[in-house]
């Protein structure tokens, strides 16, 4: 029986949660940007403000089928082979590192957005196999090797360029997860043989740490989103203010306690500079 690879568990997490998603009523083709948020999306007013574990969730949830299908299939076709290459410790080190660097990128670039996707570690992947070429020009100029480099460049134009035309793409997740897998595949990418093995998993052990280091340092340094909810409820509850103001003076109005001159100020200085001051903020 065939041992399951690292490969195959990823594209079954992925898969299974998003068939859980539609058991909750997700729809599955636009799902709402509510039951996304539940689910753990990314999103800089929560991701900022204790929530940083939204960077890793994000990473196997999907806007759609078709958003899953396109990334499933990227993840069976390039996983297999750089699995085969790097490892199948380096490999998981790899695809999370990558994942976590989109995800950061994500929100430092448009906070405001909600994202979410593997794509930012399946770029990383191709990062990864860009740097195995790097690190082994010679052998990767002849054959399987010199086509596969051809067509992982052809892949990544192509999608860089697409991505920089069509609206709605995480471009950000992108370029992030590509660059954290390149970075990860120069430190991973070496020959592999049963005398080393024990090295290669004490590479990937150090990758790991050095990586989820870096990363929690850029964590710390994100400058943190408003809190959208608190922001609302502020504005809530200075509005019901407002309008029991507004209310109070029309009722004196009405009852002659005031006259419209004087009603006209007090709207112009009692009501209009704080809710124009909370409007702009």
């Amino acid at each position: 029986m065939a041992k399951m690879s690292v490969t195959h568990v990823f594209l079954g997490l992925n898969v299974l949660i998003f068939g859980a998603m539609l058991l909750q009523g997700v729809d599955p083709i636009r799902p709402s940007m509510d039951s996304l948020l539940s689910w753990g999306a990314n999103f800089g007013p929560r991701t900022t403000q204790h929530e940083p574990w939204r960077l890793l969730t994000s990473m196997f949830l999907h806007i759609g089928a078709l958003h899953l299908l396109f990334n499933m299939v990227a993840l069976w076709n390039v996983g297999r082979l750089l699995e085969r290459l790097i490892g199948s410790s380096g490999f998981v080190v790899l695809y999370i590192l990558s994942g976590l660097a989109g995800s950061v990128a994500s929100v430092l670039w448009h906070p405001m957005a909600i994202s979410a996707g593997a794509s930012g570690a399946i770029f990383g992947l191709f990062g990864g196999l860009l740097a195995f070429f790097l690190r082994h020009r010679e052998s990767s100029s002849h054959g399987f090797l010199a086509a596969l480099r051809t067509n992982t460049l052809l892949f990544l134009g192509f999608n860089l360029f697409f991505g920089m035309v069509q609206e709605g793409i995480d471009m950000a997740a992108h370029l992030g997860g590509l660059a954290g897998g390149f970075l990860c595949g120069l430190a991973l990418a070496h020959p592999y043989s049963l005398a080393l093995l024990p090295h290669r998993r004490l590479r990937s052990l150090l990758v790991a740490l050095s990586g989820l280091g870096l990363l929690s340092l850029a964590i710390t340094s994100l400058p943190q989103a408003e809190d959208i909810d608190t922001a609302l409820q502020d504005f809530s509850r200075i509005d019901q203010r407002l309008m029991v103001t507004f209310q109070e003076a029309v009722a004196r109005f009405q009852d002659r306690q005031l006259t419209a001159a004087a009603l006209a100020r007090a709207l112009a200085q009692d009501l209009l500079p704080p809710w124009r001051a909370q409007r702009d903020t």
